[in-house]
């Protein structure tokens, strides 16, 4: 979740602690319950939907990490063996650092990688002076297929990729503000005046992340 949307959360949840604490005052009111309850069920959905992303990101992060490493037990070697055997090509390839790799996007490291282990296999009995071996090239073909192992689950497999987890988490949170400005809320106006400890309640719960929110969009800008 984003701080804002993590804000709002903690205020869905104040906000359905305070009406279950005084659910008795909308015994009857079908509407209301119908609401509410779909209120409650879009919450268990967010942090399902939250858990899910984070859930992904762990995956990836972890292959990620895993490759690069890998990576860097075999780069150096190839690059410098380019170097000593003249070879322009392979050396524009592997001489490449770390910090190279960890900012290139999921899909550009896939390809670097792919190029990489190629090379690697070509000249892997070559590579011993320069710090790695036929080990270390073995190493790096079982982290590149983790990687894209991961990265096929996090895209095509059963889960919801990246992209939709965040734009489902997105439209899940629009939702929950939909029904709760144009129905609870609206439901709650009706008991101001019979229950006006409770609406107090309630209002404050919304004010409390409001302001908490406005706080936190100030500060990005």
């Amino acid at each position: 979740m984003t701080i804002n949307q993590a804000n709002k959360r903690a205020m869905f949840g104040r906000i359905a602690a305070v009406i279950n604490q005084h659910i008795v005052f909308f015994a009857g009111l079908a509407a209301f319950a119908s609401a509410f309850e779909h209120f409650q069920n879009l919450l268990e959905e967010i942090d399902s939907a939250a858990d899910e992303k984070s859930g992904e990101l762990k995956i990836r992060d972890a292959s990620e990490e895993m490759l690069i490493n890998a990576l860097m037990e075999v780069a150096p070697a190839l690059c410098s063996y380019a170097k000593k055997a003249k070879l322009p090509d392979v050396k524009s390839e592997a001489c490449i650092t770390r910090s190279e790799l960890e900012h290139l996007a999921l899909i550009d490291l896939g390809q670097k990688a792919k190029a990489l282990a190629e090379l690697a296999g070509r000249y892997a009995a070559l590579l011993g002076p320069h710090g790695a071996d036929t080990h270390s090239v073995a190493k790096m073909n079982v982290a590149l297929s983790k990687f894209l192992s991961a990265a096929a689950l996090c895209s095509e497999g059963p889960k919801m990729n990246l992209t939709h987890a965040i734009t489902s988490l997105r439209n899940l949170f629009q939702s929950a503000d939909t029904v709760l400005s144009e129905q609870l809320d609206t439901m709650v106006e009706t008991l101001k005046r019979k229950h006006p400890e409770f609406y107090r309640e309630y209002r404050a719960a919304r004010e409390v992340c409001s302001s908490v929110e406005q706080v936190a969009a100030t500060a990005a800008v």
